[in-house]
């Protein structure tokens, strides 16, 4: 089974076996979240084991030896991800809200050699711009999947920021999954060669596939949890 069509199923499955608003589903939410923080924060350089993350998140234990700056990083996403359904009601996403989430993201840390918040170029405002309404006539007329993996690596060539563009990449992609009812797929380190080579590729399709899987294990984990038992988490390919 194609995976667009297996995380189309799993996420039906999940609305006939779930109740709204379930704390299992809150539960599992603040895990995913948990976990593209992390994982963010290492893909992008950062030393912060999972468990120093999770603590730092929860309880805003400090580490030793990690930087001011790492700790402040840490601290950024979160509070992004706790406005993230204020984010969710936009009707689309814009280059402003692009650049709201960049800067938003170095809020507070001193020192920077770029001012956040801001493209490198007009040039590339422009091409951000045009992206952007590409992606936006593209939504509804094909899988939000492929949406995402076409905004995600135009975002990556275009590069519109000094730093910060994976962080900004994986966010809007995310927005494109959740603003049609899939959970964000995370990108995690154990998969950071696929998905430099992913990102290499010309065709957004190998991305797409890699985003694909994320989004299949997330459905599947709250399919199972939400009572949907194992039957509805198998692939078609292991019947």
């Amino acid at each position: 089974m194609d995976v667009r069509q297996e995380v189309t199923r799993l996420k039906v499955r999940l609305e006939q076996v779930e109740a709204a608003g379930s704390e299992i589903r809150l539960a599992l939410r603040r895990k995913l979240q948990e976990d593209w923080i992390h994982h963010c924060h290492v893909l992008e350089g950062g030393s912060f084991t999972y468990r120093e993350t999770v603590g730092f998140l929860r309880e805003g234990l400090t580490v030793h030896g990690r930087t001011l700056r790492e700790h402040q990083e840490i601290a950024n996403r979160a509070a992004v991800i706790r406005g993230w359904d204020e984010v969710l009601k936009m009707d689309g996403l814009t280059e402003e809200s692009l650049l709201d989430l960049h800067a938003r993201l170095y809020e507070g840390i001193s020192g920077l050699p770029f001012r956040p918040g801001a493209c490198t170029s007009a040039h590339a405002s422009a091409e951000v711009r045009a992206l952007l309404e590409r992606c936006r006539e593209a939504q509804g007329r094909r899988h939000p999947v492929d949406t995402a993996a076409e905004l995600h690596l135009g975002l990556m060539r275009l590069h519109p920021f000094p730093e910060g563009n994976g962080p900004v990449a994986r966010l809007c992609m995310n927005w494109i999954l959740e603003k049609e009812g899939y959970p964000s797929a995370v990108i995690r380190t154990e998969g950071r060669t696929e998905y430099v080579m992913a990102l290499g590729q010309e065709d957004p399709r190998y991305l797409a596939g890699l985003i694909g899987q994320e989004v299949r294990q997330s459905l599947a984990l709250q399919v199972l949890f939400a009572g949907g038992g194992m039957e509805d988490v198998t692939t078609e390919a292991s019947r």
